[in-house]
């Protein structure tokens, strides 16, 4: 192929190419999706729940008692294997829990004071 012939089949490949957009957005009516103009600010709600293919929820980003948010991550069996958040006052914490929600780790705070918790336990 001559560089004569290569270029007027490029030429007719992307005349084709708009065609055929144009012509399915014309006899199909699909909606466009992206829009260079529409911006979401923001997401409101009170859970967000991950699942898996079982629909198992396995992470959660939710406010818990006293509107004080959480993260929690589950385990396969839905065990409650991690916690992170805040509590009702405001202090932050986190902790690690075992296949039976034993508490491993557990690092808190309350007011000035900070701690972590190692959990004995036998194996």
């Amino acid at each position: 192929m001559n560089k004569k012939q290569f270029v007027s089949l490029l030429i007719v490949v992307m005349f084709s190419s708009f065609l055929g957009g144009a012509a399915i957005q014309w006899f199909c009516d699909v909606p466009v999706i992206a829009q260079e103009n529409i911006i979401q600010n923001e997401i409101k709600t009170k859970a967000i729940h991950l699942v898996d293919e079982k629909n198992k929820i396995r992470a959660s980003f939710y406010l818990g008692i006293h509107d004080s948010p959480n993260l929690v991550l589950y385990d396969k069996q839905g065990t409650n294997r991690f916690n992170f958040g805040l509590a009702p006052a405001g202090n932050p914490g986190m902790n690690f829990n075992d296949e039976k929600f034993n508490k491993l780790i557990d690092i808190y705070t309350i007011d000035t004071t900070a701690g972590i918790l190692l959990m004995n336990r036998k194996i």
